[in-house]
């Protein structure tokens, strides 16, 4: 369980990259066609994404990982 949650991280963060990288390449001046945040749905996902894969990895400690292994 623990590595699910090591891969909902992953994916969250990488969503997250997603979304910085649409702002940092995004027309400035006038403020139109920024990806990644035209649709509201990568903001979302990074973020569930994020907390959700952090909340699972928090709740499940390595000791739950060794106790299942026996």
């Amino acid at each position: 369980m623990r590595i699910a949650g090591f891969v909902m991280l992953f994916f969250g963060l990488v969503a997250l990259a997603f979304s910085i990288f649409g702002l940092l390449v995004a027309d400035k001046p006038t403020g139109h066609n920024v990806p990644f945040f035209e649709n509201s749905w990568m903001i979302i996902m990074a973020i569930f994404w994020t907390f959700s894969g952090l909340g699972v990895v928090l709740t499940f400690g390595k000791e739950d990982d060794k106790r299942i292994k026996r």
